[in-house]
């Protein structure tokens, strides 16, 4: 039986489900709200995500679909959104609202916008084609105080600590041979991205998301141990508090990655 998450962690699907629809609807609604991409090609993405309709939206008492959202959005100022992945033990960046942090955990990502955030339906269509349902939460403050880490750190910060996770835990990962033991690593390592993003989103933001959903999907093999028992409790607990920094590299990286905004960029004349 897996190891129960530790505070701090992040517990991805190796196909990085969990992660498409927050992911695709912070960056897609972004640069929507920039201007940057039509109306159509940002529902599209968002729809291709997993994301239907939105219940919850004021004045509206019925689900509505989610271009209602972005249309809501841009009535309120079109300030910019941020994805915040909370996990037991770390809800830094969900506004303080009752009742929100448990249920933006529950859920594992939170989308916040000025006034009103956006988190998957805890009770999903039990049909697995179904588009999910996600809820519109309204918030007192126009603006969250607290900040998310992907607010505070750079992309370049964010790859520069994912970096160092990754050497710290080079060690962990060789040890328990995950390639070895499950063969699905190769052709893992070589799939494309899984969530495309906007064309005027950050190139370096680009490659950050790609490379921390990879990672993602690597921890989620390790965390598991290898077949047989031939990992013993012992190395489950050292395996997982070598491997809890790298989770949190990951988690940050995607926040920063997926919030992340065009870099204004000078010519010199």
């Amino acid at each position: 039986m897996p190891n129960p998450p530790q505070p701090g962690t992040l517990r991805t699907s190796p196909d990085g489900s969990r992660l498409r629809s927050g992911g695709a609807l912070t960056a897609w609604a972004n640069s929507w709200l920039r201007g940057a991409v039509s109306y159509d090609a940002a529902l599209a993405a968002i729809h291709e995500a997993g994301i239907g309709t939105v219940r919850g939206l004021s004045n509206q008492p019925e689900p509505a679909p989610v271009g209602w959202a972005l249309s809501t959005l841009r009535s309120a100022g079109g300030r910019p959104l941020r994805l915040v992945l909370p996990v037991p033990g770390d809800i830094r960046g969900v506004p303080d609202s009752p009742g929100l942090a448990a249920a933006a955990t529950h859920a594992g990502q939170l989308v916040v916008a000025p006034g009103v955030a956006f988190l998957p339906d805890p009770n999903p269509d039990p049909d697995p084609s179904a588009d999910r349902v996600w809820l519109s939460w309204e918030l007192a403050d126009a603006m969250p105080a607290n900040a998310t880490p992907g607010e505070q750190q750079t992309v370049s910060q964010a790859e520069g600590a994912l970096r160092h996770a990754v050497l710290d835990a080079t060690d962990v990962l060789a040890a328990l041979d995950v390639a070895r033991w499950n063969p699905g690593v190769e052709s893992l390592l070589c799939r494309e991205p899984l969530l495309a993003l906007p064309h005027d989103h950050e190139p370096s933001a680009v490659a950050l998301a790609t490379r921390a959903t990879r990672l993602g999907a690597i921890l989620e093999l390790a965390w598991t141990a290898a077949p047989g028992g031939a990992l013993n409790a012992h190395g489950a607990v050292s395996r997982d508090a070598a491997l809890r920094p790298l989770s949190v590299a990951v988690r940050e990286a995607l926040m920063t990655a997926y919030s992340a905004t065009p870099v204004r960029r000078t010519i010199a004349r």
